[in-house]
C-alpha cells in the first residue's frame, strides 16, 4: 500500500490539561512575574522550551524520553503586561495509547472521572474524539510571583504523570485484542450500494495502493501524493477498481490520464511549525482519466465545492452526517466506513482537519456528507502530520479546491496529461504542462 505522508500509526489523542490558574482580578502586585520572567522559570525548572509563534504562548517538552510529550504555556496578561492567567498544554503522542479506540476514550474518561470526584482534574472527549483534561483552580488569589507560578506548573506536571500512567496501563490492558484504535470505529460498506460502490481501490506501479471516487463516468479523484513520492518523482497508476471487494469488483478501468495541481510540491507542502496559512495543504489532489466511462455502471458522486461558511455550519449542525469510505489498513481489499467524519477545524474552504483519522491506503479517501438520501463530496483524505505541541492532525482537501478543475477537465477547457508523458523525467518539459494545461480554446 503507499504510504501516506505520515509521521506514525495510530489514533491521534490530544490530551490537554488546561489549567485555568490564577487570580483574575483588577489588582495586581509589583512582584507579578512577566512573560520573560516566566520563561527564566520554566528553564530552571528544566523543562525544555521552543520559541513560538505565539507572543502569548512558550511552547515546552513536559517529558523527554523515546516519545516525548510536548506542549505549551500560554499566558493572560494584565494592562501593565503582569501574568494573570496560565494555562499548561500537554499533547500525548498516539503511540502512547495506540490500542484505545474511541469507545474505549469515552469508558476511560468516564472512569477518570468517576475516580477523582473532587478533584480539580476532570476528562471530557469532544466530538472530534479529542480527549480533554483540564485542570482548573477556580478563584485563585495569589500573585504570580517566581514561588506560586513553580507550585502550579509542578502541580500540572504531577497531574499529566497520573494521567499518562493510567493511560499506559489503560493501553497495554487493551493491547492484546489488537484493536488498534482506528479499527475499532470502521464498520464494512456495502459496495453494491450507493455512495460505496463508487469508491474503490486505485493500483499504482510499484505494488502501491489509494482510494479514489469516481466523480464522473471515466474520471477518479484521489490524491496526488498517491501518484508523486515525497521527492517529487512520478509514479504510474495502473487500474482503478470500483466497489471492490475481496477481489470482486462493480467495475474497473485502467488509467491513461493525469491531472494534478500545477503548484502541488510534495517535498515542501509540510514545511513549517503551522497549519494555518499554509495553502499548500489544499494542492493534495489528483484527477485520473479512465479508458472507459465505468461510472455509468458504478455510478458517480458530485463534488460539494463548499463553502468555509457552508463547512462551518456542517460542524455546527449535530444532525449532520459525514462519512468516510477507504481501503486502507490491513483488509485493503474490502471497503470500510465510518460516520462522523465532519470537519474539526475549518482553516480554509481549501483544507481543513477532519474528526477521523486513516491509515496506509486511505489516501484520496472521501468525505462525503449525506443530505435528503444524496451524498457529495466535501473533501479527501491524504495526511496526518505531527506538529511540534499537536499530534496527528488530520487533513483534508476540501471540494472547492479541485471542483473547478474537474469542470474544466468535463468542459474540455483542461486536457488531462497521457500517462506517457506523465512518466516522462520531471525535466524534460515545462511542469505546468507535466501537471496537465488548459487548451487554447476559452
Amino acid at each position: 500500500m503507499r504510504p501516506a505522508p505520515i509521521i506514525r500509526t495510530g489514533l491521534a489523542l490530544l490530551l490537554i490539561l488546561a489549567a485555568g490558574l490564577g487570580a483574575r482580578t483588577a489588582a495586581r502586585a509589583a512582584d507579578s512575574m512577566t512573560m520573560v520572567q516566566a520563561l527564566s522559570v520554566v528553564k530552571e525548572m528544566d523543562i525544555d522550551t521552543k520559541p513560538s509563534d505565539d507572543e502569548d504562548e512558550i511552547k515546552v517538552t513536559w517529558i523527554d524520553g523515546k516519545v516525548p510529550v510536548g506542549g505549551y504555556i500560554s499566558f493572560e496578561f494584565d494592562s501593565h503586561q503582569k501574568i494573570r492567567s496560565v494555562s499548561p498544554v500537554a499533547v500525548v503522542p498516539a503511540d502512547r495509547i495506540r490500542y484505545l479506540g474511541r469507545a474505549a476514550l469515552h469508558d476511560f474518561a468516564l472512569r477518570w472521572n468517576s475516580k477523582n470526584a473532587g478533584q480539580s482534574e476532570r476528562l471530557d472527549v469532544a466530538k472530534s474524539g479529542v480527549l480533554y483534561l483540564s485542570v482548573i483552580a477556580p478563584g485563585v488569589s495569589a500573585q504570580y510571583d517566581a514561588a506560586f507560578f513553580k507550585e502550579q506548573i509542578n502541580s500540572f506536571r504531577a497531574a499529566l504523570t497520573r494521567a499518562l500512567d493510567e493511560l499506559d496501563r489503560e493501553s497495554k490492558a487493551n493491547e492484546a485484542e489488537g484493536d488498534k484504535a482506528y479499527a475499532s470505529d470502521w464498520e464494512l460498506a456495502d459496495p453494491s450500494r450507493m455512495p460505496a460502490r463508487a469508491v474503490g481501490r486505485l493500483e499504482i506501479q510499484g505494488g502501491y495502493m489509494c482510494t479514489g471516487t469516481l466523480v464522473a463516468e471515466n474520471i477518479v479523484l484521489t490524491a496526488a501524493h498517491c501518484i508523486m513520492d515525497d521527492k517529487g518523482r512520478h509514479q504510474k497508476p495502473l487500474v482503478f477498481y470500483a466497489g471492490i471487494d475481496h477481489g470482486d469488483a462493480v467495475a474497473e478501468a485502467g488509467v491513461v490520464g493525469v491531472h494534478v495541481d500545477p503548484e502541488f510540491d510534495p517535498v515542501h507542502q509540510f514545511d513549517g511549525n503551522s497549519i494555518a496559512d499554509n495553502p499548500r495543504l489544499s494542492r493534495d489532489w489528483a484527477l485520473l482519466e479512465l479508458d472507459a466511462p465505468i461510472g455509468r455502471k458504478a455510478g458517480t458522486i458530485e463534488v460539494f465545492a463548499a463553502t468555509k461558511a457552508q463547512l462551518q455550519r456542517i460542524v455546527d449542525d449535530a444532525k449532520s452526517d459525514v462519512i468516510q469510505i477507504g481501503y486502507g489498513g490491513q483488509s485493503g481489499f474490502r471497503p470500510k466506513l465510518r460516520h462522523d467524519c465532519g470537519p474539526a477545524d475549518v482553516l480554509e474552504a481549501g483544507y481543513y482537519t477532519t474528526q477521523c483519522g486513516l491509515v496506509k491506503g486511505d489516501s484520496g479517501s472521501p468525505l462525503l456528507l449525506e443530505e435528503d438520501g444524496k451524498y457529495r463530496i466535501i473533501g479527501i483524505n491524504y495526511a496526518w502530520i505531527d506538529l511540534d505541541y499537536i499530534n496527528h492532525v488530520f487533513l483534508v482537501v476540501g471540494g472547492a479546491t479541485f471542483d473547478p478543475a474537474l469542470k474544466d477537465l468535463l468542459s474540455g477547457k483542461l486536457q488531462a496529461t497521457s500517462i506517457e508523458d506523465w512518466m516522462k523525467s520531471p525535466d524534460d518539459e515545462d511542469p505546468a504542462r507535466r501537471m496537465g494545461q488548459r487548451s487554447a480554446s476559452p
